[in-house]
């Protein structure tokens, strides 16, 4: 994740190297980095010119590598240290002369590693407090939460309270019984954050009475939630001093280049302004670690020392430098950089003590219910597995048929009926509606021939009219016999012509079924069609969800963090909105004059440890549509110090135009 470190330290490196460029300088180094075996050679040869032509180039700043190895930056110190203590005598520096201008290149370039290196770990080490004190946050003032966080510590703190039993009991010689009556001994045993707040007081009532008194609450969740309280409290006031040493790095970054020194192209004016930038950035980082080179106080995190942050930085503006000779600040740098281990233990420590809770004290409630739910859940399993097995074979076979019988089948279906193979859908055939027509024809031309006769241009019309319908000659007959029903039953044609008005009857059913037919075949494709949809509607939906899910993940993931974006921004506008903080005001207690001006020391810190949450928040946007990089952009501005706190209100304005996710 590139942060603004590294983005600044690329500037500076740019401008120490144009600066250094513009001279007209008699020695030229070379273009490759050296090797490490190389360097030591020539520290070992007493070399001076040929380490730095190999010590400069390695330097690289533009690397995160380079700034992130202090183990290569003290090496690279120490060497040339020691080559310059070899090379003091008379002798020997006559035969290695070097130009003054390449040392203090050197000496620059180490110092602005280092600067870098100090900038990044300060600024890094807010991350965790951030998460830290959102992760109180979430706690403080939600009962359910501080009863959860009161089990969790349950057992450290009764462990707590019998390693101290134990160690009461044998440092007075008096029982254990005894200690444990002891108020005091229980209160700082399982709360110690309450046990310092009260010796601070002096009171002379006990500790549960000055506690009980605070609260109309039960005693435990009243002091579990001032514990939160002072932790989130803690690690808030730490935070700021932590801003305020950042808006100090910030405000005093060296700035290697000067009119002068680029008009004059001078290597007395470039030695006289890297000189004064370098001695004051030495003196900037030492004035930023000497609060924490000692053991930091849980309750005050050296506040002695932050008192007199502000008056550091009006002093290392008046600084001049106390030497003209480089290998000093590159000393002065050396024991400040070896002291970076102990800072940082120092710097952990109050991680350690007002941070989350250890993973083991966090996860083993659930851990615990895990085991002992999972073993009940494995014997059921067990027991049950013949029929899991079986479950899970049905439901195979489920899904088969279901892929079988309603989705393939029925698209087979639908193409043999696009195709016009499929003619199952008939309720008649074409044939049997002819024979049964031509039966009815046969029929009612017989009982012409037999009973009326008529001539052959008559009969030949029979079966134009029995096509047509038309029945009347068998009906003027039947309406005859139907005169003697009993008698023509008997020996007339009463039974011939019902017989033939049945095959008539017939022959309309046909004529029936046959348009059924034809409005069945005409739709043929919809009920294909119909008949499939329900099966192809469930599974498109299943494969739209399934989709949509993974295709929504992106924009979950930005839905996920833009809440976190959202606070951030707030405290961040509330910080330029205010405009005077207690960091802004004078010594005096007067407040500063211009309410729209560039921000104090403090104020630009605490912007920049927000902003830097921000781009944590950032690095989870996607790229796509070059979102992530125009997000950074908005950062960029808001991280600039050279900008008003109204043009980065403008800028917060705009960001909540432009992102839909904030």
């Amino acid at each position: 994740m590139t942060t603004y470190v590294d983005e600044k330290v690329k500037q500076l490196n740019s401008s120490l190297l144009t600066a250094f460029q513009n001279l007209d300088a008699p020695q030229l180094l070379t273009n490759e980095p050296g090797k490490q075996s190389d360097m030591h050679t020539a520290r070992d040869q007493g070399d001076k010119l040929r380490f730095l032509s190999n010590a400069i180039p390695s330097l690289d700043l533009n690397s995160s590598t380079t700034l992130t190895n202090l183990t290569q930056l003290e090496d690279v110190l120490d060497s040339y240290i020691t080559i310059t203590n070899t090379t003091s005598t008379t002798a020997t520096a006559t035969a290695n002369n070097t130009d003054p201008s390449i040392e203090w290149l050197f000496v620059a370039k180490c110092t602005v590693a280092a600067y870098a290196f100090v900038f990044s770990k300060v600024l890094n080490s807010t991350l965790p407090l951030s998460e830290s004190i959102h992760y109180w946050n979430d706690i403080h003032g939600n009962s359910i939460q501080e009863i959860y966080y009161a089990l969790q510590t349950a057992p450290a703190r009764i462990g707590q309270l019998a390693v101290n039993t134990l160690q009461q009991a044998r440092t007075s010689q008096v029982g254990i019984k005894s200690v444990l009556s002891s108020q005091k001994h229980i209160i700082s045993s399982l709360f110690p954050v309450h046990a310092k707040a009260w010796t601070k007081e002096k009171m002379h009532r006990s500790p549960i009475q000055f506690l009980s008194e605070m609260s109309r609450r039960p005693l435990i969740l009243q002091l579990i939630r001032d514990e939160i309280g002072q932790k989130k409290k803690n690690l808030e006031y730490f935070r700021s001093q932590q801003a305020a040493r950042l808006g100090l790095l910030i405000k005093m970054t060296p700035q290697f280049t000067s009119d002068e020194a680029n008009e004059t192209n001078d290597s007395t004016t470039f030695e006289s302004t890297i000189s004064y930038q370098t001695s004051r950035c030495v003196e900037l980082i030492g004035c930023v670690l000497e609060p924490f080179m000692n053991e930091i106080d849980p309750l005050g995190f050296g506040a002695s020392g932050d008192k007199n942050l502000k008056r550091s930085m009006g002093a290392l503006q008046t600084l001049s430098p106390e030497s003209n000779e480089p290998a000093y600040y590159a000393k002065r740098l050396s024991v400040f950089l070896k002291s970076w281990e102990k800072c940082e233990q120092n710097l952990d420590s109050v991680y350690q003590i007002y941070g989350p809770l250890s993973v083991a004290t966090r996860y083993w409630i659930p851990t615990l219910t895990l085991f002992l739910t999972g073993d009940i859940a494995i014997k059921y399993v067990f027991k049950r597995k013949d029929d899991i097995k079986q479950w899970i074979k049905e439901l195979a076979i489920t899904g088969h048929d279901f892929v079988v019988h309603w989705i393939w089948e029925p698209i087979l279906k639908v193409w043999d009926t696009i195709r016009l193979k499929d003619q199952s859908l008939t309720l008649l055939s074409k044939e049997g509606l002819r024979s049964d027509l031509e039966s009815l024809e046969r029929m009612v031309i017989n009982f012409a021939k037999d009973n009326c006769h008529m001539s052959e241009v008559d009969i030949s019309r029979i079966p134009l009219q029995i096509k047509e319908g038309d029945m009347s000659l068998v009906l003027k007959a039947y309406e005859q016999e139907m005169k003697n029903p009993i008698k023509n039953a008997v020996a007339g044609n009463l039974i011939q012509t019902l017989l033939i008005q049945v095959q008539k009857t017939k022959v309309d059913v046909d004529l029936a079924m046959s348009a059924l037919d034809k409005l069945l075949k005409s739709n043929e494709l919809n009920f294909a069609f119909l008949a499939v949809a329900p099966s192809m509607l469930l599974t498109w939906a299943s494969f739209s969800w399934i989709n949509n899910f993974y295709k929504s993940r992106t924009g979950q993931k930005v839905r996920k963090i833009g809440q976190p974006l959202r606070d951030t921004l707030r405290r961040v506008e509330r910080l330029l909105n205010l405009g005077s903080l207690a960091g802004e005001r004078k010594e005096d207690g007067s407040q500063s004059d211009s309410n729209d001006g560039l921000l104090s020391c403090e104020s630009q810190g605490t912007l920049l440890c927000e902003v830097h949450l921000l781009r944590s928040y950032a690095h989870g946007l996607p790229n796509r549509n070059s979102m992530r990089e125009l997000f950074m952009q908005d950062l960029r501005d808001l991280e600039d110090p050279n900008l008003t706190r109204s043009q980065k209100i403008q800028t917060i304005a705009r960001m909540y135009r432009h992102w839909r996710f904030l």
